[in-house]
C-alpha cells in the first residue's frame, strides 16, 4: 500500500497470527536495484552459456582425438592382417614346394641341386644383368662384376641368392662358396650370396686360389628366397692366362 509521501514506497506485510510489518523503501533505490538484478541475471546467463560452450568444445576435441586414435589403430590392425596373410601365403607356398617332387630343370651342368618344388620363373624376367666386366686383380684373381637390375612389373623388391660359376677347359669354380661336400656333390641354392634390391644391386664375384685354363665362361644364377629359379644368363668366352 502507498501513502501520499512521494519519495518513499511503503509496503505492509501481513503474516498469520502475527502483527503486520511495515517496510519503507526509498523510490530512488528501486531503479538501481532493478538494474543490478538485470545485470546479475545477464552475467549468470553469460557464464552458463560460456561454460556450456567450453564443455562442448572439450567433448568435441576428446571425440576427435578418440576418433583419430581409433583410425590409427584400425590402420595398424589392417597392416598386421596384411602381413599375417602374406606370411601365411608364403608358408603355404613353402609347404607346397616341400611336398612336390623335384623339378628336373637342368641348372648349370647339374652341379646345383634343384630344391624340391622349384619353379622355373625365368620367363617372368624379374631381373636384368648389365655393366658386365671381367678382369684380373693385383693378386691375379679372377673378378667378374655386373649390375643386377630389378625389372619387376609392379616395382616390388626382389630378394634371394646369387651364384656365379666360372668354367674353363679344366675346371669349374663357384662364387661365393667354392666348396662341395663329398657326401653331397652338389651346391644348394641358399649357399649363394644373399641379396635384396628395389632398383639395382652391384655384384663382384672374386674367384680365389683357382687354377683354370681359358677360355672362360661365366654363368649367373639367381634364386628366390624359396628356391625358385629367377634368372640364368651366360657370358663369354673370355681369354684368360694365369
Amino acid at each position: 500500500m502507498k501513502n501520499n509521501t512521494k519519495d518513499k514506497l511503503h509496503v505492509v506485510i501481513y503474516e498469520q497470527d502475527k502483527h503486520a510489518k511495515l517496510f519503507q523503501i526509498k523510490k530512488h533505490l528501486i531503479k538501481p536495484f532493478i538494474i543490478l538484478l538485470c545485470l546479475s541475471v545477464f552475467i549468470s546467463w553469460g557464464l552458463s552459456t560460456y561454460i556450456l560452450i567450453e564443455r562442448k568444445s572439450i567433448v568435441d576435441v576428446a571425440k576427435l582425438q578418440e576418433s583419430s586414435k581409433i583410425t590409427t589403430l584400425k590402420k595398424e590392425i589392417e597392416e598386421l592382417k596384411a602381413t599375417q596373410n602374406a606370411t601365411l601365403e608364403e608358408n603355404k607356398d613353402l609347404l607346397k614346394k616341400i611336398s612336390e617332387p623335384s623339378n628336373e630343370t637342368e641348372v648349370s651342368l647339374g652341379l646345383i641341386a634343384p630344391p624340391r618344388g622349384m619353379k622355373d620363373r625365368r620367363g617372368e624376367k624379374l631381373l636384368i644383368t648389365d655393366t658386365v666386366n671381367y678382369r684380373l686383380n693385383k693378386q691375379r684373381e679372377i673378378v667378374f662384376s655386373f649390375n643386377l637390375q630389378n625389372n619387376h612389373p609392379q616395382q616390388k623388391r626382389v630378394v634371394g641368392h646369387i651364384i656365379v660359376l666360372v668354367k674353363g677347359r679344366n675346371a669349374v669354380s663357384f662364387y661365393p662358396n667354392n666348396q662341395i661336400n663329398n657326401s653331397f656333390p652338389f651346391l644348394n641354392y641358399n649357399t649363394g650370396e644373399v641379396f635384396g634390391t628395389s632398383r639395382f644391386r652391384p655384384v663382384s664375384a672374386v674367384f680365389k686360389n683357382i687354377s683354370i685354363e681359358g677360355p672362360l665362361y661365366f654363368e649367373v644364377l639367381v634364386f628366390s628366397s624359396l628356391g625358385d629359379l629367377l634368372h640364368e644368363e651366360s657370358f663369354g668366352p673370355y681369354e684368360h692366362t694365369k
